[in-house]
């Protein structure tokens, strides 16, 4: 999708925040190996996760002023199972259409 939005001369950035307990290189070795975008590793110390009230497969997209506009969670009202072609066709627009 990242690569996608980039050929549509969308201005997006991806970023991944790693769970404290997959804080394992092999682990992050297995998202390091499927994305091309940062991995940011949550620590016990900052919690992110827990700051955030998220979990996994959750999705938060903010606008260029860093507001979040949407919150979409695991399970919620908004599928987040991007291999379902019209989920990832929907979650794309929703981001195309923050500004």
């Amino acid at each position: 999708m990242r690569v996608e939005l980039q050929l549509q001369k969308a201005k997006v950035k991806f970023v991944v925040v790693n769970d404290v307990s997959a804080n394992s290189a092999s682990d992050q070795k297995q998202l390091t190996d499927r994305c091309s975008f940062p991995l940011l590793q949550d620590r016990s110390d900052v919690q992110a996760w827990k700051q955030h009230f998220g979990g996994k497969d959750d999705f938060y997209i903010y606008d260029s002023q860093g507001k979040l506009v949407h919150y979409l969670p695991y399970g919620g009202t908004v599928d987040t199972n991007l291999s379902d072609q019209n989920v990832y066709d929907a979650i794309k627009q929703m981001i195309l259409n923050v500004k």
